[in-house]
């Protein structure tokens, strides 16, 4: 059944936005406590702390991303939270100091949060008999964005700066709206 569901043409823009979406809301998690030692010196406890604001974050706006998916809709939602994802990341490389750093760290935990609620909710309903063959294909990409995102960001990191990977990001988010506008164009021809 997965593979039947890879020649569906709808499966590949959902594909593209689980492991897109990895790198635009979470590609640069990995850095960030070697940013705030590099930028600010903050230390190891205290930038562990900052992190650690993310996922509260999501913890806590999850249950409202569900009830704006089902007030306003999915794919509205991945819109929002694409671009809310995009403004995070662009203030987290020209945050002026580590609290305002973390301040758009945990907000970006809880676009996280209502990105991934849409998403998954999504993925499942575009293939409603197949929804745990959908759901390993959507997945498993998510892994690729995880695997994928270290191996660009790193060299961005070391070559172009400290900001840089924020910024490059911020402009990749923008492009998951190609993804998503095809999407909602296959399934409007069901």
């Amino acid at each position: 059944m997965p593979l039947k569901l890879l020649a569906t043409p709808r499966m590949w823009p959902i594909a593209v936005l689980s492991a897109g979406g990895y790198v635009a809301l979470a590609g640069t998690y990995y850095l960030w406590a070697v940013y705030l030692a590099d930028r600010w010196q903050v230390p190891v406890d205290q930038s562990g702390l900052l992190l650690s604001l993310y996922g509260l974050t999501g913890i806590l706006v999850g249950p409202l991303a569900g009830l704006a998916i089902d007030r306003f809709g999915r794919p509205v939602m991945v819109v929002v939270g694409i671009a809310l994802a995009v403004i995070c990341h662009l203030a987290l490389g020209v945050a002026p100091d580590p609290v305002i750093f973390g301040v758009f760290g945990a907000v970006l935990g809880g676009v996280y949060a209502l990105f991934w609620a849409s998403l998954n909710t999504l993925a499942l309903e575009a293939f409603p008999k197949e929804r745990g063959a959908a759901a390993s294909i959507y997945n498993g990409f998510k892994f690729v964005g995880s695997a994928v995102a270290p191996l660009v960001l790193t060299p961005i990191y070391t070559g172009a700066g400290p900001t840089a990977p924020f910024l490059a990001v911020a402009l990749f988010g923008l492009g998951l709206f190609i993804p998503l506008i095809l999407y909602t164009r296959l399934a409007e021809r069901g």
